[in-house]
């Protein structure tokens, strides 16, 4: 059976496959197979650092200013990253979810969002996280649950990857996408590029120290209706996250800041780009009563299924 560990961490087993998932932002804060480590170990923190393995929803990454405009009215959110004045990583990446079902190898845990500040709107909110042979399977189920309207909705992830025991900063990170934002010092899109010929093509993969470390990727390609993002060490193993088409952005970032390492890598499954409130790029509008779902995961390649 799952076990409640501390800090409100919930262990998941399947063969030589564990997990580890935090109610707290309904957080993956571990994930390996045969003791190869795919996600930062950061299971036991009182919270996960650096919004770990966040679920971000109704929208990933910034909304500049913490406002935007619906229906001509301007509507404010909450500041949650006081040194830009943005709000930053959605409504539910700090709050604690409820674990609605659970066992060995899976657990689904649930949040709401009832007319919060800025955001007006009505949504129930699931994540499942389901073992695999080779790492895990995450599907997150947005409701709208209010009497009329749409709401709008973009859906990402921050999980922080590893591909075992080699430093990060000495793999090699794959990503394929054609283009890229034009990002500001504080994250916001200020145009389009295409990715040939500049430091962020990592079609033919980059050593994560001389990659770019805040990036923001599009025209993603994909097979069999899935993009695929990978981290390699130098024996060729790879760690992939996969996300559903729908996930049309990914966001790289690579910090320092990480505890205990001087290194970490997020690979970032999103719906929308940055700002996406404001620029209504991505956005998904759900009408009453409708509910939408997104899947993504992350395996070890080796012990992956071929597709």
């Amino acid at each position: 059976m799952t076990d409640l560990l501390d800090h409100d961490t919930l262990r998941l087993s399947r063969g030589s496959v564990g997990g580890a998932v935090s109610v707290w932002g309904a957080s993956l804060v571990g994930l390996d197979v045969g003791g190869h480590h795919l996600v930062e170990p950061v299971a036991g923190a009182a919270r996960p650092p650096l919004a770990a393995g966040a679920t971000l929803v109704p929208w990933p990454n910034r909304v500049e200013g913490a406002a935007w405009t619906n229906g001509g009215v301007v509507k404010r959110l909450e500041v949650s990253e006081p040194p830009t004045g943005h709000a930053l990583h959605g409504l539910l990446s700090g709050v604690r979810w409820d674990v609605a079902r659970q066992g060995a190898a899976a657990v689904s845990l649930t949040s709401r969002i009832r007319h919060a500040p800025g955001y007006p709107f009505d949504l129930d909110v699931e994540v499942a996280y389901s073992l695999t042979p080779a790492g895990v399977e995450v599907r997150c189920t947005t409701t709208n649950v209010a009497p009329s309207g749409r709401a709008p909705v973009a859906i990402g992830a921050h999980p922080y990857l590893r591909c075992g025991e080699t430093p990060v900063e000495d793999l090699v990170v794959a990503i394929d996408a054609g283009a890229a934002l034009a990002l500001d010092g504080d994250g916001i899109p200020r145009g389009a590029f295409g990715t040939a010929g500049t430091p962020h093509d990592l079609r033919d993969g980059v050593v994560v120290r001389d990659a770019v470390p805040h990036a923001c990727l599009t025209g993603l390609a994909t097979r069999g209706g899935r993009a695929r993002h990978v981290l390699a060490d130098a024996t060729g193993r790879r760690t992939v996250l996969w996300a559903d088409e729908v996930f049309g952005y990914v966001q790289l970032y690579v910090t320092d800041l990480m505890p205990g390492r001087p290194a970490a890598i997020a690979i970032e499954p999103m719906t929308a780009p940055p700002d996406a409130l404001r620029s209504g790029h991505g956005l998904r509008w759900i009408a009453a009563g409708e509910s939408w779902t997104v899947r993504w995961g992350i395996e070890d390649e080796a012990r992956a299924p071929a597709r």
